[in-house]
């Protein structure tokens, strides 16, 4: 299975996005896993780790160590069996960059911010990295738009489409398994939306071409 993660802030029409890309391959008999970070729905441990994520007992160092616990217990559970089980897609929603936007470049504190970039870079060192991950984007306008009357959790109130902003022409040099490949989508209406399914759908049929013409006839079905 080809392994994709959406990213952004909230509001930003990411969980939307990747609704419509899982819609679209699904008519297309394309097995597709659709699973998150935090609390992953496959798995009762990552259940029980988003409910103490989104209570209000933690701190800010603990949250992240909780954000990284679940993303461990997600991957080797729900993600990398999944890869292993054949052609597919994952969708997941959030991953390792969202840690890095929400608990280490939106802390204030140049020292602590600099003390979790280490524990987060040291806790993730040798993952395995997603093939790509879809990073979105939207105006603050866009996002209070989204914002009005919708259901919000504590971290949902934090608003960070600025940091989204200003780190997504800088991913490369960042020391984390973000992805393989990076991809930039602007949401601001369903035109937006529209155009990132049709661009998502040509990146991975070349990619499940481009990984089925490496297969060994070994491999072969």
């Amino acid at each position: 299975m080809l392994w994709l993660v959406f990213e952004g802030p909230d509001k930003s029409g990411k969980t939307s996005l990747s609704s419509h890309v899982a819609r679209y391959f699904s008519r297309l008999v394309l097995p597709v896993l659709v699973t998150r970070e935090p609390g992953s729905e496959h798995d009762p441990i990552c259940r029980r780790l988003r409910s103490v994520i989104l209570s209000d007992a933690t701190d800010d160092q603990t949250e992240l160590l909780l954000f990284t616990a679940d993303r461990i217990q997600h991957e080797n559970k729900v993600v990398l069996p999944a890869i292993d089980s054949g052609p597919g897609l994952i969708l997941q929603d959030r991953g390792v960059l969202s840690t890095f936007v929400y608990q280490v470049l939106d802390c204030k504190d140049e020292a602590e911010r600099s003390s979790r970039r280490a524990l987060l870079t040291g806790l993730m060192r040798g993952r395995r990295r997603p093939d790509l991950c879809v990073v979105c984007l939207a105006s603050s306008e866009a996002v209070d738009f989204r914002t009005q009357n919708a259901e919000m959790n504590r971290l949902d109130l934090r608003r960070v489409e600025g940091i989204y902003s200003e780190v997504v022409d800088d991913l490369a040099s960042i020391d984390l398994p973000i992805a393989d490949e990076i991809m930039v989508q602007t949401l601001s209406d369903w035109g937006d939306t529209e155009k990132a399914v049709q661009q998502i759908a040509v990146w991975v049929e070349n990619a499940l071409t481009a990984r089925e013409a490496t297969r060994s006839p070994s491999q072969a079905p």
